[in-house]
């Protein structure tokens, strides 16, 4: 991408544009409607349904790509550098959804990636360089907004030893699901999310959690 905006690589330049398309529709919902969705959404019922939701998605999408004959997760696909700019606003809206607390950003923008056509490996690779945007615009806002709180609670050893594990974390989480996801099929995920959602609002209605 650096290359491309130097004008010696056009795929580069290519999916920078793709990105920051992507990009656009979180940073738009997100700026309108943050405070709204602290308000009525952050909650734990919230969280239980949208595992639900979520598992039954996935259940879903993997019911469709088996009709359409392609049951195997890691079926061949187009690569990144098919992505076009609609298609990229497309990941981008389903990007919005997990706005709603409980709902995955990797899940919303892979199986987005993969429904307009990407093949596993390109789905998972763009959804880590939008998420590099997107959290890393959202970083950057709440450190502007809350960064003297954050020091003052945590200081700067804290977060640069978070930061530093959470870029390693993902780095080997992206690397290990797109080696089960060449193999394997997504379904396990969708029951997982119905199965801890049902368990979560047991737990609520018995009182025992919040």
């Amino acid at each position: 991408m650096a290359q491309g905006v130097r004008g010696n690589n056009p795929a580069g330049l290519k999916l920078l544009v793709n990105l920051i398309l992507a990009f656009l529709p979180a940073a738009v919902v997100g700026l309108c409607c943050a405070s709204l969705i602290k308000e009525y959404l952050f909650n734990t019922y919230t969280v239980a349904y949208s595992w639900i939701v979520g598992g039954g998605v996935i259940l879903a999408y993997c019911a469709w790509r088996a009709r359409e004959g392609r049951s195997n997760e890691g079926d061949s696909g187009a690569s990144i550098e098919s992505l076009t700019p609609a298609k990229a606003l497309t990941v981008g809206a389903l990007q919005c959804v997990a706005m709603i607390p409980g709902t995955s950003r990797s899940l919303m923008t892979m199986l987005g990636g993969m429904f307009v056509g990407l093949s596993v490996e390109a789905a998972v690779e763009f959804s880590f360089l939008l998420g590099l945007i997107t959290l890393g615009a959202a970083t950057v806002h709440d450190a502007y907004k809350d960064g003297a709180l954050m020091l003052e609670s945590f200081g700067w050893e804290a977060l640069a030893v978070g930061t530093a594990v959470s870029w390693l974390s993902a780095w080997l989480a992206v690397k290990w699901m797109v080696s089960y996801l060449q193999r394997h099929s997504f379904s396990v995920f969708g029951w997982y999310r119905i199965a801890i959602g049902i368990v979560t609002l047991v737990l609520l209605s018995m009182g025992l959690v919040h």
